[in-house]
């Protein structure tokens, strides 16, 4: 699911809202399942062609909205209990 997210660097919606919108609903969706591991920042940022500070910013609108769960050193997870 996300190695099909299309980012619209045109768009006055920014980046990083662009990619916290694609995963969010594919959260919902149920696209990417509950104590799925997301990719690494760096990676992410690599495969869309962005900054990390922007894939960085995305994940932490994911976290304010309780929707994923950062761990330390483990990556970031999509949380077991929605909301």
């Amino acid at each position: 699911m996300l190695d099909l997210m299309v980012l619209a660097p045109e768009s006055e919606e920014p980046l990083f809202q662009q990619i916290r919108r694609h995963i969010a609903e594919g959260i919902r969706r149920g696209d990417i399942p509950t104590g799925a591991r997301l990719p690494s920042t760096r990676a992410l940022a690599r495969r869309l062609g962005v900054c990390r500070l922007t894939v960085i910013n995305a994940y932490a609108e994911l976290a304010a909205d309780v929707l994923v769960e950062p761990s330390h050193g483990s990556g970031t997870f999509v949380r077991k209990e929605s909301p």
